[in-house]
């Protein structure tokens, strides 16, 4: 299977990041956790739900039109060096919103960068 990715959003830190929506014709959302050895937050609870165009554990793959998932061991502090993904598959003709809740990940460095723990958000056509 090979896959169009586009990245939606990379985020860390504590600032809520705003719902992320996928692309028309995307029919796949991709969401990447990861965690390094050094500090341990909180993490994040997420929630999708597909939108429709025409009219916990560590990852995973969901084909529900709304759920909730969230980073592991969540709201307390997630473990270290984790890389965590879930993909949520939608039908042709819709797309997918992303919400995320309760947002505390390892904030950047000074250079505003997520080289640390992050939360990424990616868009992909899976063909």
């Amino acid at each position: 299977m090979e896959a169009d990715r586009t990245v939606l959003g990379h985020f860390c830190g504590t600032r809520t990041p705003r719902p992320q929506l996928s692309g028309e014709g995307m029919d796949v959302m991709e969401v990447v956790f990861i965690s390094d050895a050094s500090v341990a937050m909180n993490g994040f609870r997420a929630e999708w739900q597909i939108i429709d165009v025409i009219a916990a554990g560590c990852g995973g793959t969901f084909w529900k039109p709304a759920g909730n998932f969230t980073s592991p061991n969540y709201p307390s502090a997630y473990p270290p060096n984790r890389d965590c993904e879930w993909h949520i598959r939608t039908a042709p003709g819709t797309r997918v919103q992303i919400t995320v809740h309760g947002y505390d990940i390892e904030a950047p460095t000074h250079t505003d960068e997520c080289v640390f723990d992050s939360l990424k958000v990616r868009q992909a056509l899976i063909n």
